[in-house]
Order: structure tokens, then C-alpha cells, then sequence
């Protein structure tokens, strides 16, 4: 078993060009039991045809440009990767030498997750969506939320979440809500105090990025199929028809009123994957 798998997921980036690639090659420090997987998820072919990585680790590329589900891609490499502790990190993460030197010390029976920034800013993790730097009680973890890039799953943890729900991930997910899925399997699973926040590194947010409108519609479309199958599946079957009605009725009745539709629902998304219970790429 190596000490530490890691998985860096490329999306239309080749790997000279990701910040957490050089980041990685510019660490100080032993990566020798490490064990790297660069999944390129499309959506063409890395066109640098060797891989080189100046540091003494296995590296290997699995390419699947179909574009695949995150929670699909992360199951398979957890599955396929035996190690004490797995670290998620994605293409444009300027991970910092304090984070690695945590990370790749991290117990096997610990999820560590970094402070997040933007532009200096600390974003996340989140409770009740506000950032925080440090956890307390029990209480608070129950809202916990964190993005996926940079957490570290001890092993101890990834046997306990696939005992209960069969993987890690869930598969209903695609893309947007794989995060949040995670994080319920923790809490379903009685491990939020295996929750410890780290040293942490800058992060750029999609968010924050000018973009096309068709890249706009497109994770609209994704939210509102995260939003919808979160409601779905997150809850009692009693709250879940509750959500899924409250968010119609608030949608029509701003769009009666003339409100500025919302940048983050589309209404026949949302109604379409709340009945059929999946993901549209599923």
C-alpha cells in the first residue's frame, strides 16, 4: 500500500499548464510513497504525449475524454488506488508547501480540508455559508461544506462511507452536488469529528471568472439538476416534496412579478430531474 495516492483532474488544460503540477514539482520535501494520477477528462487528448515530473513518484494518466462524472472518476481511482490517504486536488490549485506538509501526513482516520482563498480572501470551508478558520463543537459540523479540491480521506474513513452507502461518492451526481453528496455520506456515516480544517492554499472560483453565455446556461442547467436531486434524496420524503414545491411557487411568483430570473435555476431542469430522480448524463 503506498502512503499517499493523489489525483489531480485536467479539464481542456495540459499538464505544463497547471498551477497544482508546478506546485507540486517546486515542493520541498519527500514524495518518494506517493503514488500521482493526472486524469485528463477532455475534451481532447493531452497533446504532450510524456509526462515528465522532475520528483520521485510514480506518475500515472488515464485519459477519458468523454468528459466523465467527477463521482465517477473519484470512485474509480479510490477504488483502484490502495493507500493510507487520498488527496483530491483539481488543474489550477496553487497548493502551498504547508498544506503538502500536512496533507501527506494526514491520519488515516482524519478528512482534512484546507482553508480556502481567493484573491486572498477565505471562502471556504463553509457553515451556514459563512468561511471559517477553525471548527468547534459537533453542532456547527452538522452544516459543514467544503470544495472537493484538496481534501485528504484517510483510509479508515473510505472504509466506513463504502461499508454504509457501496462508494464514497455518489454516483447520482455529476458534477455540481459531488461535493455536497460527500458530505453527507460523512454525516450520515457519524464521522464529522474526523473533520479537521489545515493549512490551506489559493483557489481560483469559477464564480468570479468572466465567462459565454453558453458557459453561463450550462452550469445553470447543472445547478439546477444539483439543486433538485439534492432535494430529492437529502431529505425525509415529507421535506422533500415541501422543497419541491416551495422552489416552484418562489419561481413562478418571481417571474410573475417580474423579477430578474435567478442565475442559478431553470425551472423545467429542476422539475424534470426532481421527478425522474437522476442526473441528465447519468
Amino acid at each position: 500500500m503506498s502512503n499517499t495516492a493523489i489525483l489531480i483532474v485536467f479539464y481542456n488544460k495540459e499538464p505544463s499548464n497547471s498551477e497544482t503540477l508546478k506546485a507540486i514539482e517546486n515542493y520541498v520535501g519527500d514524495l518518494n510513497n506517493c503514488v500521482l494520477t493526472l486524469w485528463n477528462n477532455g475534451p481532447s487528448n493531452f497533446k504532450e504525449h510524456e509526462i515528465k515530473i522532475s520528483k520521485s513518484m510514480s506518475v500515472k494518466v488515464i485519459e477519458s475524454i468523454e468528459n466523465r462524472a467527477l463521482s465517477k472518476i473519484y470512485n474509480t481511482w479510490i477504488r483502484e488506488s490502495k493507500a493510507d490517504r487520498y488527496i483530491i486536488l483539481d488543474q489550477d490549485s496553487k497548493v502551498s508547501q504547508e498544506y503538502l506538509d500536512i496533507a501527506l501526513n494526514s491520519t488515516q482516520d482524519s478528512i482534512s480540508v484546507p482553508r480556502i482563498y481567493n484573491n486572498n480572501q477565505l471562502v471556504g470551508p463553509l457553515i451556514r455559508r459563512d468561511a471559517v478558520f477553525s471548527l468547534e463543537g459537533v453542532y456547527e459540523r452538522e452544516e459543514f461544506f467544503s470544495v472537493g479540491s484538496g481534501i485528504v480521506i484517510g483510509n479508515n474513513v473510505v472504509e466506513v462511507i463504502s461499508k454504509k452507502f457501496g462508494s464514497v461518492f455518489d454516483e447520482i451526481f455529476v458534477l455540481y452536488g459531488v461535493d455536497a453528496s460527500f458530505w453527507y455520506r460523512v454525516k450520515r456515516s457519524k464521522l464529522l469529528y474526523s473533520i479537521q480544517i489545515i493549512h490551506g492554499f489559493e483557489h481560483s472560483l469559477s464564480r468570479n471568472e468572466q465567462e459565454s453565455p453558453e458557459v453561463t446556461k450550462f452550469r445553470m442547467k447543472e445547478r439546477s439538476y444539483d439543486m433538485a436531486l439534492q432535494h430529492r434524496y437529502f431529505h425525509s420524503l415529507l421535506k422533500s416534496v415541501y422543497l419541491f414545491f416551495r422552489t416552484i411557487s418562489v419561481r413562478v411568483i418571481k417571474n410573475i412579478l417580474g423579477f430578474e430570473k435567478s442565475k442559478s435555476l431553470i425551472l423545467k431542469y429542476y422539475v424534470y430531474a426532481y421527478v425522474k430522480g437522476k442526473h441528465y448524463r447519468s
